[in-house]
Formats: C-alpha cells, sequence, structure tokens
C-alpha cells in the first residue's frame, strides 16, 4: 500500500492516489484522495479493499508518516493485519505500481 502525489489537483479538490496492490496476482486498486493524512486514506482502505475483498492477512508500506499512526492501528489490530513496513528504497507496493504503470509497446 502506498500513496502517490502531490498531483494536480482534479475538479472534485483530489490530489493523491492511495495504491493498494495483491502481492500474488498484483491486482492494483487506486482511489483517489484530498490529502494523505491517517484519517483520510484510512476511509477509501476501508471501502475499497476491506469491504469488497476482506480484510488481508498482510499490509506493506514504506515508513510514512500517514501508515503509521494508532488509527491504522487502530484498523489493523482488530481484524488480525499485520502491518509491516520497509525501506522506501525497497517497498514492493511502490515498485509494482511503477512495474504495473509502465507504457507497454506492442
Amino acid at each position: 500500500m502506498d500513496i502517490v502525489g502531490p498531483l494536480p489537483e482534479t475538479y472534485s479538490g483530489n490530489r493523491y492516489i492511495l495504491v493498494t496492490s495483491e502481492y500474488a496476482t498484483r491486482y492494483i486498486i487506486a482511489v483517489d484522495m484530498k490529502d494523505q493524512t491517517a484519517k483520510t486514506e484510512s476511509k477509501p482502505f476501508i471501502l475499497n479493499v476491506i469491504l469488497k475483498y476482506s480484510s488481508p492477512l498482510q499490509i506493506l508500506t514504506d515508513q510514512g508518516n500517514n501508515f503509521m499512526p494508532n488509527l491504522m492501528k487502530d484498523i489493523c489490530t482488530p481484524l488480525n493485519i499485520k502491518q509491516t513496513s520497509a525501506a522506501a528504497s525497497i517497498c514492493t507496493a511502490k515498485l509494482c505500481f511503477t512495474r504495473n504503470t509502465k507504457p507497454r509497446n506492442y
């Protein structure tokens, strides 16, 4: 899971994208957001990941301040989601997103 942005503002005022990627299939869920606070990111994560596909066993994030607050821990703990953080330079979530969004020449 990672956040992309800031990007140019949309008509609805969104500047960030919450990107969630399933590790095995590399299926990507991208949701636009107004800012990158933990409170703002928790709602799209719950609505677009947990309620649609069930709770994951583990979440891998970089060490960004938006993923570390108590709010994310309060979401993960009751659902038995293990929250793991990797160094920002080797975060597989960001690498997977980058690989899947490259233009392809056919």
